[in-house]
């Protein structure tokens, strides 16, 4: 993972938290990943244009994860003043064929305190043929 310099207060933090968090989503460690979590949270996606609070996102996570398997590649994470901008590109594959191979994506991740309180996520949704986007909204 490349850390650029950035505006952020605490650098060290957000490299901790960046870096935690990819473990808990390629791993995945669902448990890791509730842990980095703002009681408040909200992770919120552009492919879908819909926001999931915490209990919400990581119910997704818990359903959707196991089912894949996932690497961030080429991950380039820049501070700043209220959390982190982390672009990386995604390889995943399902059990039902489905796969994704260097899927460019940008999160903007906003830190309260020492969590993750907000996600927002970017990728061109033409790159993601046979994606159910529907599992990406409130259940």
């Amino acid at each position: 993972m490349i850390v650029r310099k950035g505006a952020c207060t605490d650098p060290a933090l957000v490299e901790k938290l960046a870096t935690t968090l990819v473990t808990a989503i390629t791993a995945p460690q669902l448990d890791l990943m509730d842990s980095l979590f703002s009681d408040d949270f909200t992770m919120w996606y552009g492919i879908s244009n819909s926001s999931l609070d915490r209990t919400q996102a990581l119910d997704f996570f818990r359903r959707y994860f196991p089912t894949i398997t996932l690497r961030y590649d080429d991950i380039v994470c820049t501070p700043t003043a209220t959390g982190w901008i982390q672009q990386h590109l995604v390889n995943t594959e399902g059990a039902d064929g489905f796969k994704v191979s260097d899927l460019p994506v940008c999160m903007v991740v906003t830190v309260k305190g020492d969590k993750i309180s907000r996600m927002d996520e970017y990728f061109d949704s033409a790159q993601t043929v046979g994606f159910d986007a529907s599992q990406m909204t409130q259940a």
